[in-house]
């Protein structure tokens, strides 16, 4: 488990008393949105390793989770790939954009504050824009979902976090899908009832100098089409690009109110699916 000792025990212990306040998912991210230390509450909304044996109606049934490998999807993905890798040529770690839909961002301004600008670029997918990225999605069952590209090219990191999946929310409300006035649960950062889940697709292969950490465990030696989950709300990840080879992932976020989905089931039971 990482230290904390960047902020006291008393500073931690009140943030996290603000941040358990009963709210809705609109009330949370806008309180969220306005919070001047954007570190200091992602690290007390943190309450890793979870037990989530202990939960009442959890459908995970580990007490250690941080990431597992649940797909391979079988697809020749050759003209995805080329298509991204054209797309991205140009960018470098001096010009790549986390976010850059997002002007302003607590994220952001956090990150630079502590010399981390040199970012991976996160692209929002639409069925429009990228219609077979955008399918990629459909392969693993969700209610909702939303699809990302995630570009790292070589100098580019991500440091130490955890998630909210912010956008995600807003960009169902906007789309017709509006959770907004259902109760934010703060062990799940998801509205009541529903489960939120994330995963990365990798669309190129694993290189030395490949960072992707969770807490004290790491992913390495992947291969194009393998996906992985992992505890987004809890576990702090982080990346870097060590490498002289740009890394290219595609980000599947979305939710599901089936306790008995196959994505818990990979996870419960360290079992594999070929899709």
């Amino acid at each position: 488990m990482f230290k904390t000792d960047i902020w006291s025990k008393e500073q931690l212990a009140d943030k996290k008393n603000q941040y358990c306040q009963p709210r809705t998912m609109s009330e949370f991210l806008e309180w969220y949105k306005k919070e001047e230390n954007y570190g200091l509450l992602n690290e007390c909304s943190t309450q890793f390793p979870v037990n989530y044996n202990e939960l009442k109606d959890h459908p995970l049934t580990t007490d250690d989770f941080t990431f597992k490998k649940i797909a391979v999807l079988d697809l020749d993905l050759t003209n995805i790939v080329s298509s991204l890798l054209d797309e991205y040529k140009d960018i470098t770690s001096n010009t790549s954009k986390m976010r850059p839909d997002l002007v302003d961002s607590p994220e952001k301004y956090y990150h630079r504050l502590h010399g981390f600008d040199r970012e991976t670029n996160t692209k929002k997918i639409t069925k429009e824009t990228h219609p077979d990225v955008w399918k990629l999605g459909e392969y693993f069952d969700l209610e909702k979902y939303s699809v990302a590209t995630q570009y790292q090219p070589p100098g580019g990191m991500s440091p130490r976090h955890v998630d909210f999946l912010d956008s995600m929310w807003i960009d169902f409300a906007n789309y017709g899908f509006d959770l907004m006035n259902q109760p934010f649960n703060t062990i799940t950062k998801s509205p009541e009832g529903y489960y939120a889940v994330r995963m990365m697709i990798a669309l190129t292969p694993w290189s030395p100098g490949h960072v992707f950490g969770f807490e004290d465990t790491y992913w390495s030696d992947w291969t194009p089409g393998e996906v992985i989950t992992f505890d987004w709300a809890h576990a702090r990840h982080y990346t870097a690009n060590l490498s002289f080879n740009p890394r290219l992932f595609i980000k599947v976020s979305g939710i599901t109110q089936d306790k008995n989905h196959w994505i818990f089931d990979a996870i419960n039971n360290s079992t594999i699916k070929q899709l």
